[in-house]
């Protein structure tokens, strides 16, 4: 059973605004029960709760609900303040980018998984709206779509260590060949997922790592993340 967008988006923003990373945690900040928060995973945030995180946390209602928007709440009073120095700065620049932020696959698919953390020295880009529409063949960012940064050389040279990739997190189940994020057995892995008859094989670009087969069984304890769409390498030399 997959958890709901709201509650992935709260896990996300209690880790990242106050340091929340369990249920517990998050449900004495509530003052509410862990089974509370436990049935959001199923059910969606009622309105109640969503409210109630922009209170506690400091977290964008509309965002939780929605996707949409900045993740931290900003008010009227703070947002003209905002406003202001974003106009010095930037000369109204700022609404010809788009922010893409960075994916963490321990927030999708819920805490305790293995060997889930990526480098993040980049934490979001801001890619100009023209670039946007040439790469991915739309003028915004539809909630979903995110930034990994890549560890390792499994994925070569398809996917260069410390190189930028970006996922659709809306993708939450194998939608033909393609690269997947994906938890199995609680290991979180980065591989080339192939449908072959009676099974799936998840492969590595990288040919000195071999491949292993997913079974129909195997299927039922795997959780699928997002799914790679596009990759920006990323090579820094010294001058």
């Amino acid at each position: 059973m997959f958890m709901k967008n709201s509650i992935i988006r709260l896990y996300q923003a209690a880790r990242e605004l106050k340091g929340l990373t369990n249920i517990s945690q998050i449900a004495r900040a509530f003052n509410t029960s862990p089974q509370t928060v436990k049935n959001w995973e199923s059910r969606g945030m009622s309105k109640e709760g969503l409210l109630k995180a922009q209170q506690i946390i400091g977290v964008s209602a509309h965002w939780l609900e929605t996707g949409e928007g900045s993740m931290l709440f900003v008010s009227n009073s703070e947002k003209l303040n905002l406003e202001s120095v974003d106009d010095q700065k930037l000369g109204n620049g700022s609404e010809d980018l788009v922010t893409i932020d960075q994916f963490d696959i321990q927030v999708s698919c819920g805490p305790g998984i293995k060997n889930a953390s990526y480098p993040d020295f980049i934490r979001s880009i801001n890619i100009p709206k023209e670039e946007f529409l040439e790469w991915f063949g739309r003028s915004k960012a539809k909630p979903g779509i995110q930034l990994v940064t890549i560890k390792g050389d499994s994925m070569e040279p398809t996917l260069p260590n410390r190189a930028i990739a970006f996922v659709d997190s809306n993708i939450n189940e194998f939608q033909g060949d393609g690269i997947y994020a994906f938890v199995l057995d609680g290991e979180a892995y980065i591989k080339r997922l192939q449908r072959i008859p009676g099974k799936i094989i998840a492969i590595s670009d990288n040919t000195v790592y071999e491949p292993f087969y997913i079974t129909p069984e195997m299927e039922d304890r795997m959780q699928i993340a997002a799914k790679f769409i596009r990759v920006l390498p990323f090579n820094m030399r010294e001058l």
